[in-house]
């Protein structure tokens, strides 16, 4: 049996008693008015600043990574691009968790862009908290200037607009023609199941696709000019595309020539078990 008692007017508002088998439960008139939700707290999953928290912003303007999305991605990230070293774009930071996790992995230097000068605060005081602020620079500008102001070439470019963003794809094709990519540099995209995204744009292929609710995660490499979206590099593991399967590349000989690793990571790919080969 459910029973309803309007209680008295207070400083702290109406209160409403709700008894459903011996359980109240109690909202102030914010609560019923659709107070925003309190956002999980958020930590450094890995690396040297691990477990380390993060600050959010109050509401709902911005949608920070969460935890669980941001360990698959970089566990994507991982099986294709060494960290250690690498030189990092985010673009649309935020709290400046993607750049932060990508520093506590081993990235040698972040540079995060962020227009908001409340969140561009924010990624300061973070970044001075896990003690990784000497290795990165917030810049707060909007992303379309830092595409072609910025001189460097980066290893891994993090990108998460705001969502249902309808502006990523050609946000992806500026980026394929820009010179910010290294050679078989990553690009990670997170929007909406709603943003459906190209198996390319320009020499931008697309590694791997994830789907983790509502949110989809694309990566994607940059192909050289004979159209490879793998790096030729000899003795390591490659992810096949849409699945888990492997490739295992043969090691050359010591004194292989360049043509000779070539033909035998080619003979590699095409004596792969997987149907079609590379998918």
């Amino acid at each position: 049996m459910v029973s309803n008692h309007k209680g008295t007017e207070s400083t702290e508002g109406v209160y409403i008693k709700i008894s459903v088998s011996s359980v109240s439960l109690w909202w102030t008139r914010k609560s019923l008015a659709g107070a925003a939700p309190a956002l999980p707290a958020m930590r450094v999953i890995a690396g040297e600043a691990k477990g380390h928290h993060l600050k959010a912003p109050h509401g709902l303007a911005t949608r920070p990574t969460a935890d669980k999305i941001r360990g698959a991605i970089f566990a994507m990230v991982e099986s294709l691009l060494d960290l250690e070293g690498a030189r990092v774009l985010d673009l649309y930071a935020g709290t400046g968790a993607l750049g932060i996790e990508a520093l506590s992995r081993g990235a040698a230097w972040a540079d995060l862009v962020e227009a908001s000068a409340g969140c561009c605060r924010l990624i300061a005081e973070n970044l001075a908290h896990t003690k990784l602020a000497e290795r990165a620079k917030v810049h707060c500008r909007p992303v379309e200037q830092a595409l072609w102001t910025f001189p460097g070439k980066y290893d891994l470019i993090l990108l998460d607009p705001p969502y249902a963003d309808p502006g990523l794809p050609g946000l992806l094709e500026r980026l394929a023609s820009s010179a910010l990519l290294q050679p078989g540099a990553l690009v990670v995209a997170e929007h909406s199941k709603r943003t459906p995204l190209a198996a390319s744009y320009g020499q931008l292929v697309r590694l791997k696709e994830r789907r983790h609710g509502d949110t989809v995660v694309s990566i994607y490499r940059l192909a050289s000019s004979r159209g490879e979206a793998f790096p030729r590099i000899s003795g390591i593991s490659l992810s096949c595309l849409h699945n888990e399967d492997t490739v295992e590349l043969k090691q050359p000989p010591r004194n292989a020539s360049p043509l000779q690793e070539t033909v035998n990571n080619a003979e590699a790919i095409r004596e792969s078990p997987v149907e079609g080969g590379v998918k």
